[in-house]
């Protein structure tokens, strides 16, 4: 399903939440609605499902318009041929994992063929043989891909993700993002995922759009998000930043304690701090009023004054 956001606006009360959202969303692609807290997001999302409705614009699912104002047009969110996973899981305990998945085929009266159906959803997200379980008897990790094959199972166009994996630890929240992803690329479904955790945004996206304050600040792919922000905005809030002035920065692995060939700018800075992260060392150090962090194979001790290289190429400018 391709999707085509044109002209949204919302507003709660006096403040305006969306402002002139315009974007295209490709069919089978992985895209993710990045920002922090209360930058609109999850409000553009819930327009997408039909959750909310926006105050102007029109919706495109393909060619079909799914909402317009001005023409009076509001598909529900039940006919949308959307699939949600939340936040929470958002299963109910009082049945089983194999009544769970099959509920929204229930719902739809799509009950040919059912087990085979479920079963076959289960399998997708490596839960064969927990049918029988309830959620109380699940990990968090379990309870994560029960909500994957509820949503899949009904064979959804696109699939709407609500920050799914805020509520796991860190060690199984990694796991889960990459089987997430993979499961997403088989099935070839149009993927839309909110988050605020930038780490998630770069390794499973196709598309990443950076909101703020109701605006898109850039949509492209990882790669260009992250090296070639379009904003100072995106370059703060994505990534590590080490600005040398208020219009020019560049990133921490792209500083060379040692002078390489080529056009290189040279920056005296003090070491402030020292921390060991595995394989490196990750070394603060001052820049005039700002603190810049640089990533080094050496231990260098505190207060030391280092110069640091840069390729000219390398430095962004806004």
């Amino acid at each position: 399903m391709k999707i085509v956001l044109k002209n949204i606006e919302k507003s709660f009360s006096d403040k305006k939440v969306l402002n002139n959202i315009n974007m295209t969303i490709d069919e089978g692609s992985f895209t993710t609605l990045l920002g922090p807290s209360g930058c609109g997001k999850t409000t553009l999302l819930r327009i997408i499902s039909g959750l909310e409705s926006p105050d102007s614009g029109e919706i495109f699912f393909n060619d079909r318009l799914i909402f317009s104002k001005e023409q009076n047009i509001n598909i529900p969110p039940e006919k949308r041929g959307l699939g949600f996973v939340f936040q929470d899981f958002a299963l109910w305990p009082h049945m089983s994992v194999f009544e769970n998945v099959a509920f929204g085929l229930r719902t739809a009266k799509k009950e040919k063929n059912l087990k085979e159906e479920v079963l076959m959803a289960l399998k997708s997200v490596h839960l064969e043989g927990f049918e029988n379980r309830y959620p109380h008897q699940l990990s968090g990790g379990q309870q994560q891909r029960v909500a994957f094959a509820r949503a899949i199972v009904i064979k959804p166009e696109c699939i709407l993700f609500d920050e799914p994996l805020s509520a796991l630890d860190a060690l199984l929240r990694e796991e889960m993002r990459v089987e997430l992803k993979l499961l997403m690329n088989s099935l070839n479904i149009t993927s839309i995922f909110v988050t605020h955790d930038q780490t998630e945004a770069m390794e499973m996206s196709d598309y990443i759009t950076v909101m703020s304050g109701g605006i898109i600040e850039q949509i492209d792919t990882p790669e260009v998000i992250y090296n070639h922000p379009k904003t100072s905005f995106v370059a703060h809030f994505v990534g590590y930043s080490n600005w040398i002035d208020e219009k020019s920065m560049f990133r921490p692995e792209n500083a060379y304690i040692e002078k390489n060939n080529g056009d290189m700018n040279i920056y005296n800075t003090k070491i402030i701090s020292t921390q060991f992260s595995g394989d490196s060392y990750i070394l603060r150090s001052q820049y005039k009023t700002n603190e810049w962090k640089i990533v080094a194979k050496e231990k260098l001790p505190v207060g030391q004054s280092i110069p640091l290289y840069v390729f000219e190429k390398d430095i962004i400018q806004f």
